[in-house]
């Protein structure tokens, strides 16, 4: 697996492929920007220079033999790719951190059966779960529809019909909670 992150830059839009501008013609500069970079932090990990588009669920078309996951927060894109030989799927999500004792997120993200955690970093988790989860078909759920369990630096997401387990680590970069989940 490869793991890389590059700050935000709208200079990268001017590197965009024809086909790729136009999935983001009509949006804000800095909507522009977060897409951009994250092509040209995708360009470099698959070390090509074709135009990569969109699937159907809005993440990337990964090359045949290629899966993978991409996210950004305010100031960077990160993405993980891997080979279809040793992951079905990929998730990866990043986030900055939140407000202290921000009881609204709380009770959006974290449920009963959740362990008592900060909720940006109980989203970050969810969501790099759901990534992987729904490229193999799973429905749009919220995160209160997927419990997780926490050791350490790892975590596992249930999550729900089809039913499945998904493993993951998370960090703390210190301005922002990174999370990845595999599937093998």
């Amino acid at each position: 697996m490869k793991i890389a992150a590059l700050k935000i830059d709208s200079a990268h839009v001017a590197a965009l492929h024809a086909d790729e501008f136009a999935l983001i013609s009509s949006a804000r500069d800095q909507r522009r920007a977060e897409f951009a970079t994250g092509r040209a932090l995708l360009h470099d990990l698959l070390g090509t220079s074709s135009p990569i588009g969109r699937s159907t669920n809005g993440s990337p078309a990964w090359p045949e033999g290629v899966v993978g996951s991409l996210a950004h927060d305010r100031s960077h894109a990160i993405a993980a790719i891997g080979s279809t030989k040793n992951y079905r799927a990929i998730g990866i999500d990043i986030e900055p951190h939140g407000e202290p004792g921000d009881a609204e997120l709380r009770e959006s993200v974290l449920r009963a059966d959740d362990p008592d955690i900060d909720p940006v970093a109980a989203f970050v988790m969810k969501e790099a779960a759901y990534k992987a989860w729904s490229d193999l078909g799973g429905e749009i759920v919220g995160p209160l529809e997927v419990r997780l369990e926490v050791a350490g630096n790892k975590f596992t997401a249930e999550m729900p019909a089809p039913k499945a387990q998904v493993q993951g680590m998370f960090v703390n970069t210190g301005e922002a909670w990174l999370a990845i989940a595999t599937i093998p």
